[in-house]
């Protein structure tokens, strides 16, 4: 609190030394800037922050205008100071630049705020996040809709901490089998059908998900794209878009290959009460929106 107040002081003064101080980046990464006019006096506002990363997906929600991103997921910081003037500038709307690429957050668009204060050098800072609940969270937020759209950002801290729990019945595979379970309790969670519940089965329909026309990858597929993710902390980003018919089919076909190829019974390490992952009331912290710098 005391150096957050010394950083308010020293924001607040308008010597020239300190305008400099307060334009000085916090880090290396691209600064994105906000420009409001003033109707009364037709004078102008700027409002900097530093975009630490960015995903859109516009085949699973709307890019908008030509040269205009509009992302389903974005993270960056800001001085403790400029945190609530930015947001709240980003958030009624306005556009943003950075790097000669805008940046635009509609109102109406429901994206989720969150904040996280942080240490950037000597100085307090606010990470804020946004980003879209209906394609990251694990439960879905309408659950009548048919099919499966999500978005598959698991972080690499969390598959680290699952693959060692795992290192001893999958070795090579463990990192795979955690991200497997993580992919199947989004499937489980919007379709009808049950699925086995074994974490080898979860790693085979998570792999054969990946050689399915109606799943992209990031970097490889131009209506899956973005910025800065691996330096925030996420591991292989993944996008569906399946209908329910598409999503039947390819499990009932999962599920028979599974069972031909079963010898034995494996070790069941999930819940036996359908639910892979049974806490959904803190949905935004499974999913890493918390998430450290790297």
């Amino acid at each position: 609190p005391g150096g957050a107040r010394r950083l308010s002081r020293r924001m607040a003064t308008t010597t020239p030394e300190s305008s400099a101080r307060r334009h000085r980046p916090l880090t290396s990464f691209p600064r994105l800037r906000l420009v409001r006019e003033d109707r009364k006096d037709g004078k102008s506002r700027v409002f900097e922050a530093e975009l630490l990363a960015y995903l859109a997906a516009p085949e699973l929600w709307q890019l908008g205008a030509a040269r205009t991103i509009r992302p389903a997921w974005i993270a960056y910081l800001t001085s403790e100071g400029a945190a609530r003037a930015f947001t709240s500038n980003f958030r009624r709307g306005l556009k943003a630049t950075a790097d000669l690429q805008t940046y635009e957050i509609p109102r109406t668009a429901g994206h989720r705020w969150l904040t996280t204060r942080v240490r950037a050098g000597d100085v307090e800072a606010v990470v804020t996040t946004a980003y879209l609940p209906e394609l990251f969270h694990l439960e879905p937020t309408f659950p009548d809709r048919p099919g499966a759209r999500f978005l598959f950002a698991p972080p690499r801290w969390w598959l680290a901490a699952q693959a060692e729990e795992l290192a001893e019945d999958f070795g090579d595979d463990a990192a795979g089998a955690a991200a497997g379970a993580l992919f199947a309790a989004y499937l489980d969670r919007r379709t009808h059908l049950p699925l086995v519940n074994d974490l080898r089965f979860h790693l085979q329909l998570y792999r054969a998900a990946q050689e399915e026309p109606w799943l992209s990858r990031l970097g490889e597929d131009p209506d899956l794209f973005g910025d800065g993710l691996e330096a925030v902390g996420f591991d292989d980003v993944l996008a569906v878009d399946v209908g329910a018919r598409d999503l039947n089919r390819f499990i009932r076909r999962q599920t028979a290959i599974f069972h031909q190829q079963e010898i034995q019974n494996g070790t069941h390490r999930i819940p036996a009460d359908r639910r892979l992952l049974p806490d959904p009331g803190h949905a935004p912290e499974q999913l890493c929106f918390d998430f450290a710098l790297a």
